[in-house]
């Protein structure tokens, strides 16, 4: 999970900024849906964390 967040701060919210909390609860759910359907992780042979399990 922290690995997330780092990933998340890190590869996601540097280009994004939310002026509401709406605005900040969809790019919140925006990135965990990148994060598991569309970030290739080289730990789980290129795939995303959905396609690996």
């Amino acid at each position: 999970m922290e690995s997330f967040w780092s990933h998340m701060k890190e590869e996601f919210f540097a280009f994004e900024q939310a002026y509401s909390q709406e605005e900040l609860a969809l790019q919140i759910s925006r990135c965990i849906d990148w994060y598991n359907n569309k970030r290739r992780q080289e730990t789980l042979n290129g795939m995303t964390p959905n396609e690996y399990t």
